[in-house]
């Protein structure tokens, strides 16, 4: 009996899972992107290693504007086995959402005892097109793991409250439940409504008003405080806050309501998805209306509580977790996100669910129909998961998406768009999508300074100095804009314009390590050795894995004669980049001068392998040499 009554109550949960899975399978397949991928993972110096240096920087700074070491140390774990494999970080991504499915689906069976609701709250969050953000963009594995968390405190919790007895299991319960917060807190910001969404549970289980209800609560208030404080300091460094809004008061009002709206609208019918929705042209033409919907929402909602409280519940859950997101003040260029809902829908999910078992149970006609409507949803949302994992295949797809979906697009998505094309070589539509994005925004700076860089690519240096300028114009503390003035000078022999520029970069930002290592290539140019390898180890102490500085400073060592440094940098930075090429070639070079004949050969045996163009005479005298004197 009681095996029966345990696959009755994991049967619907397997098959959640398998659903879930096959409607996000093709996310696996996919790629990093240049929005976030790049600060997070690819680029980042960070996660490179599991060194206690390493996370403890982890532990005590901010990425994107956002404190998140939990986030970050997943990433730093999957690097130390898997390094740059994206399709690694994709499964990861699934395999918690599917983990998250399954609490989702405990939580509720905890909140309603009711396997329907759950199965229903819980097949839907597993397979709504929205949540595709969340799952198929390996930068917002912040929202998988704090959600994660998150349910888990919520589900503590309840088993604090549900036991009658103080004993040691209670507190037990209690101590796991703040622990869990906390962990969720370290994975993404947003968890700061947990306490309100904790006396909401108290709300629905009818708890009487006592003091020991808001003093138990005590802990979790002083957290989201202290991370909320956090978050905003995260947010001011990252200069994505601002004391001004763009809007007048009333204008904020409506952007909010209408978000609020949206989000609804968007889980009844999930079309037209796009990475980016931007703020209307016209706020009073198209929000006017979102106050009077969302008063008569809030109407209904609290009519329903002459019958239940289960509609107010959900609409507080949905409210509350939605509102550290809401943009009550306007910044940024999107006026909402689909990676916002993917907890806060939990709310709207459970209201649906309960309303559906409410007709369930009236009458036989309505619950044949009820079935296979839900049948036909979950068949129509699974299918449109399916299709849009595929817009998050790469960087092309998701940009070019946004740009057929925006009525008013983003310069960002041109931008973005043209750095891929750049890295594909094809600089004509790079250029192209980078003039776009200035036509759209004629001091976004980004765009000019990669429009520069092309043209400094294609040898068009006055071009480049231009845009370079232009960028700096709209952004004078943009220190990538002096670095690559910089980089130009130093290609045309002007080294003293390079420093010049090397060291205004370096005024704005000290810890810029490749401007270090271009003024450092100054510096050899120009005859000051000491002084080119005090850069390169500068480049180097700020980012241990910087493969360039680590080969200059050894050709400056071999230069000197000495051979032996010289070996352990060009090792480091194969070590940093198996491909590097003139690493191989120049550590053979140095191995054949202390003796090391053998090794010098496979070395540049290596370089020759990893495309470097060797001149074929110089080549075959050099491995002659080798087995000459190896002989």
């Amino acid at each position: 009996m009681f095996l029966k009554k345990q696959i009755k109550l994991f049967l619907p949960l397997i098959a959640i899972l398998f659903i879930t899975y096959l409607s996000f399978s093709p996310s696996i397949k996919s790629s990093f992107i240049n929005w976030d991928d790049n600060e997070y993972v690819t680029e980042n110096p960070d996660i490179r290693s599991l060194s206690f240096n390493n996370i403890k920087k982890i532990s005590s700074s901010f990425y994107v504007g956002c404190y998140l070491p939990v986030t970050m140390l997943s990433y730093s774990i999957e690097y130390h086995y898997y390094k740059l494999d994206p399709h690694i970080y994709h499964f990861v991504n699934l395999i918690l959402h599917l983990t998250n499915c399954l609490l989702v689906y405990w939580l509720f069976i905890l909140l309603c005892r009711n396997k329907f609701i759950a199965f229903a709250v819980t097949l839907l969050f597993g397979i709504h097109p929205l949540h595709v953000e969340s799952v198929a963009w390996i930068s917002e594995r912040k929202d998988l793991l704090y959600s994660l968390f998150y349910i888990l405190s919520l589900i503590f919790y309840i088993y604090y409250r549900e036991s009658e007895k103080r004993d040691r299991k209670i507190l037990k319960y209690y101590f796991l439940s703040i622990v869990s917060f906390l962990l969720s807190l370290f994975s993404k910001p947003m968890a700061v409504s947990l306490p309100i969404i904790l006396l909401l549970i108290d709300y629905l289980f009818h708890t009487p008003l006592k003091v020991k209800i808001f003093t138990e609560k005590i802990p979790f208030f002083l957290l989201s405080l202290i991370f909320g404080i956090i978050a905003i300091l995260g947010q001011q460094a990252a200069g994505a806050t601002s004391s001004k809004s763009t809007f007048a008061l009333a204008d904020n009002f409506l952007i909010a309501c209408h978000g609020i709206i949206l989000y609804i609208y968007k889980l009844i019918i999930p079309t037209n998805l796009s990475a980016i929705y931007p703020y209307p042209q016209s706020i009073m033409s198209s929000c006017i209306f979102s106050p009077f919907i969302l008063l008569i929402i809030i109407v209904g909602v609290i009519f329903s509580l002459k019958y239940t409280r289960k509609i107010l519940f959900g609409f507080l859950f949905f409210l509350i977790t939605i509102l550290p997101v809401l943009k009550i003040v306007p910044i940024g260029y999107a006026m909402i996100a689909d990676r916002y809902t993917y907890i806060p829908y939990l709310g709207i999910f459970y209201i649906i669910s309960v309303f559906g078992f409410w007709l369930y149970k009236r009458n036989k006609i309505l619950r044949h129909l009820l079935i296979i409507s839900f049948i036909a949803i979950s068949i129509l949302f699974g299918y449109m998961t399916w299709l849009r994992c595929y817009v998050w295949k790469d960087a092309i797809s998701l940009w070019s998406d946004i740009i057929k979906k925006c009525e008013n697009v983003p310069p960002v998505a041109y931008n973005n768009r043209g750095e891929i094309y750049r890295t594909m070589r094809q600089p004509g539509k790079a250029i192209d999508d980078f003039t776009k994005a200035i036509a759209i925004d004629t001091n976004y700076s980004s765009a000019y300074l990669n429009r520069g860089t092309v043209y400094h690519e294609l040898g068009d240096t006055a071009k480049a100095i231009k845009d370079y300028h232009k960028a700096l114009k709209a952004a004078p503390n943009l220190q990538q804009a002096y670095n690559n003035l910089g980089n130009l000078y130093l290609n045309r022999g002007d080294l003293n314009s390079a420093i010049s520029n090397y060291n205004c970069a370096l005024t704005i930002m000290p810890t810029f390590h490749e401007s270090y290592n271009g003024r450092g290539l100054a510096y050899a140019r120009l005859g000051f050795p000491e002084k080119a390898i005090s850069n390169y180890s500068s480049a180097i102490t700020l980012n241990p894995y910087h493969d360039k500085a680590y080969g200059n400073r050894g050709l400056i060592y071999q230069s000197l004669g000495n051979h032996e440094k010289a070996i352990l940098d060009f090792t480091m930075a194969i070590d940093v980049n198996p491909y590097f090429a003139e690493a191989y070639h120049h550590l053979a070079i140095s191995l054949f001068r202390l003796g090391k004949y053998e090794d010098a050969k496979n070395n540049m045996n290596k370089a020759k392998k990893s495309g470097l163009p060797l001149d074929p005479v110089a080549y075959g005298n050099f491995i002659n040499k080798c087995n000459e004197n190896k002989r």
